[in-house]
C-alpha cells in the first residue's frame, strides 16, 4: 500500500510522510482529502492569493478560513504548476516548494479579516491587525502586511517611520514635524 501526494500526485511508501517536492502531508488510500486543500485554485470563481508560506501555516489559516465559511485552496504560486516538475530544482538545494493559500476575490474582504486575526494570534503585538483590507507586501519576504505595520509577522522585518530630508542640514525630519530637530529650520 502506497500513499500518495495529493498535490502532485507521485507515490511513496508508507512510512513516509511528507512529500519530498511539495512539502505535503502524504494521503493513503481511500483518506479524504481535508475541505481547505482539496481544490485547486484554478476551481475558485476568481482566485486571488492570501498568503504564501509553508504547508503547516497555510492549513491552519485555511482551516480557520473554512470555519469562517469561507471557500480557498492551497495551490502552487503561480496557482496550477506541477510541482514535481517546477521545483525539482528547488528541492535538489534544499529549497521548499513555494505554496499559497487562494480565496473568491469575493471573499477577499472577510479573508484578510481572518488571516489578521490569526496573525495576531499566532504573533502577538505584530501591529498587523489594526486597518483591514489594504494590504501591500513586505520588501523582505513578499508577503502581505497591513498598511500602518509596524513589522512583518512572517519575518520580523521592522518597518520604520518615513522621514524627509530638512532642506537647510540635509537630515530626517520627521513629515509632521513643524521644525528640524538637528537645525532649528522651520518652514
Amino acid at each position: 500500500m502506497f500513499k500518495t501526494c495529493p498535490s502532485c500526485g507521485d507515490e511513496f511508501v508508507p512510512h513516509v510522510e511528507l512529500c519530498p517536492d511539495c512539502r505535503v502531508p502524504l494521503r493513503a488510500p481511500g483518506e479524504s482529502t481535508p475541505a481547505a486543500s482539496a481544490a485547486p485554485a484554478g476551481e475558485l470563481r476568481e482566485a486571488v492569493m492570501l498568503r504564501a508560506g509553508d504547508v503547516s501555516e497555510l492549513r491552519e489559516l485555511a482551516e480557520r478560513l473554512t470555519t469562517a465559511g469561507i471557500e480557498c485552496a492551497i495551490d502552487t504560486d503561480p496557482p496550477g504548476q506541477n510541482l514535481g516538475a517546477a521545483t525539482s530544482r528547488r528541492a535538489a538545494v534544499g529549497a521548499p516548494a513555494r505554496l499559497a493559500l487562494y480565496v473568491d476575490a469575493n471573499d477577499a474582504q472577510a479573508a484578510v479579516r481572518v488571516h489578521q486575526a490569526w496573525i495576531a494570534d499566532v504573533v502577538p503585538d505584530s501591529g498587523s491587525a489594526g486597518e483591514v483590507g489594504i494590504i501591500e507586501a513586505c520588501p523582505g519576504c513578499s508577503e502581505p502586511v497591513a498598511v500602518g505595520a509596524a513589522a512583518c509577522a512572517s519575518c520580523g522585518l521592522e518597518f520604520p517611520e518615513l522621514q524627509v530630508a530638512c532642506p537647510q542640514c540635509g537630515q530626517g525630519v520627521e513629515p509632521a514635524a513643524d521644525h528640524c530637530g538637528h537645525c532649528g529650520y522651520r518652514p
